[in-house]
């Protein structure tokens, strides 16, 4: 079994349970495929983002992050086994350090 957990970098998190944390996985990671064909559900290089021709526009905007801090996590899962992951997570609240000018701006008489 196999996670892939993002979060975006101003948040501190913490994860426990019964899954090791890895920097890459250890097996090829599964992909979409047509069972009918057994080729990719898509042809290489489509385009999502642009209109079919001969169908309505949908107006679903996403937004999927492209920023932040990936966490990889996996188990090999035996007969009468199981897998738990729990997140705890939390804006960060340290402040920020000043910049230059205000330090010198609170130096002023």
């Amino acid at each position: 079994m196999s996670v892939d957990v993002q979060f975006p970098h101003d948040y501190t998190v913490n994860f426990t349970g019964s899954l090791n944390q890895v920097k890459i996985f250890n097996h090829k990671q599964p992909h979409a495929v047509n069972y009918q064909t057994k080729q990719d559900v898509v042809e290489w290089g489509y385009k999502f983002g642009a209109s079919s021709p001969g169908t309505a526009k949908a107006s679903v905007k996403a937004t999927i992050p492209k920023q932040g801090r990936r966490f990889k996590f996996e188990k090999i899962l035996v007969v009468g086994g199981n897998a738990q992951l729990s997140i705890s997570y939390a804006a960060n609240t340290t402040e920020c350090e000043k910049a230059w000018w205000q330090n010198l701006w609170e130096q002023l008489p």
